[in-house]
């Protein structure tokens, strides 16, 4: 019981810390279920706080961890596996809607989804599909708001390069 007490308020402080950061945050998004989920007020959506391979920290602020940077195949074999609590891949608008426009830096909120992936591999995998080329699916880099196409296969055009992405699932608020 007492550790219960100690974590609760460790969580209090942490989001009361949160709050005094940036006072919008809270208005917009609440950290869920142990810190580990973000409920966005706006859109209804609960997200995974933590990019796929990652956990939240015990002080609830920040992400450790190794990314998992996969196939888009392998990005829907990880959501269908967590379907039935309601998980799956978001499609880009809802990747879309996390987006911080008020950033000067990056373009997702660090303190709400802290230690997003930095580098040429952060782009995360949608399930919106790229309507003007066959076998690709749109993706987006939260480090740079670029909408990107990559394509689902294991090499395009026969160069052998092979597409991995990031992975952050998403659920709609029951």
């Amino acid at each position: 019981m007492k550790i219960y007490q100690i974590l609760t308020a460790i969580t209090l402080l942490s989001l009361s810390a949160l709050a005094s950061a940036q006072p919008s945050l809270l208005s917009r998004y609440t950290v869920i279920n142990n810190g580990s989920e973000v409920q966005d007020n706006r859109t209804g959506l609960i997200w995974q706080r933590c990019t796929q391979g990652m956990v939240v920290t015990s002080d609830l602020s920040n992400c450790e961890g190794t990314p998992s940077l996969v196939l888009h195949e392998d990005a829907l074999r990880i959501a269908t596996e967590l379907s039935a609590n309601g998980w799956r891949l978001p499609n880009l608008k809802e990747l879309s809607s996390i987006v911080n426009r008020a950033s000067n830096s990056t373009t997702i909120d660090t303190v709400v989804f802290p230690s997003n992936p930095q580098g040429n591999l952060d782009f995360f995998w949608s399930s919106t599909p790229d309507t003007t080329t066959g076998g690709r699916v749109l993706t987006i880099s939260f480090n740079t708001d670029k909408v990107g196409v990559n394509s689902l296969l294991r090499s395009d055009n026969n160069s052998g390069e092979v597409f991995t992405g990031l992975v952050r699932l998403v659920r709609t608020l029951n």
